[in-house]
């Protein structure tokens, strides 16, 4: 079987259709699949369309960076390295960047923890249903955690519903309490629901 390739502004197309210059396309752009469309650079996809039946996911960054296979409107913009993935667990999950994030919380289901937020930073796992993490590292808003808010610092962790972490160290326990840590290397706890602290 012979293939066919064809070449513009290229003098000898190694693929089906290659194309030197700017391509404009006046249509739709689709690969007549439901299958994921990569769009690559140099060879490698850095971004990649997902059909889904609710909300198409869009994946780029890394290769490694991704999302729970049927989960619907997920968005991962950037980031990610090898061995340290984006991974969006939930419907409507997004994660801005960084490295080593998650948004959702890989309990095998998709739709239990949807809209979950992280912008960057590493090692953060945004884990309850409309959680937000800003950035930084090693933060936590765990499954137990609607609305739990972390909006940047280190090794801060919310576990009440809409609660209220930042700084280092600082651990937001219980619902609708908000804590402030500074550097000191110690944990600083809630102890009851609709706290207010600051250390």
């Amino acid at each position: 079987m012979t293939t066919l390739t064809v070449g513009v502004n290229v003098a000898d197309p190694d693929e089906a259709l290659e194309v030197g210059g700017n391509l404009i396309v006046s249509g739709a752009l689709d690969n007549g699949t439901d299958a994921e469309m990569p769009i690559r650079a140099n060879g490698v996809d850095t971004i990649r369309l997902r059909p889904e039946p609710v909300s198409p996911s869009i994946l780029a960054g890394h290769p490694v960076n991704g999302a729970e296979d049927d989960a619907a409107g997920a968005v991962v913009a950037g980031g990610g390295t090898a061995g340290l993935p984006n991974t969006v667990y939930d419907d409507f999950g997004v994660i801005g960047g960084g490295a080593a994030n998650s948004a959702g919380d890989n309990d095998g289901g998709r739709t239990l923890q949807p809209f979950v937020t992280v912008g960057g930073g590493a090692s953060n796992a945004a884990g309850g249903a409309y959680a937000t993490i800003g950035g930084g590292a090693s933060n936590t808003v765990a499954a137990t955690s609607t609305a739990g808010t972390i909006p940047g610092g280190a090794l801060n962790v919310v576990t009440g519903t809409c609660g209220f972490a930042a700084g280092q160290r600082a651990r937001s326990l219980h619902d609708g309490t908000f804590v402030w840590a500074d550097t000191q290397p110690a944990d600083f706890l809630s102890t009851g629901t609709d706290q207010f602290l600051v250390r």
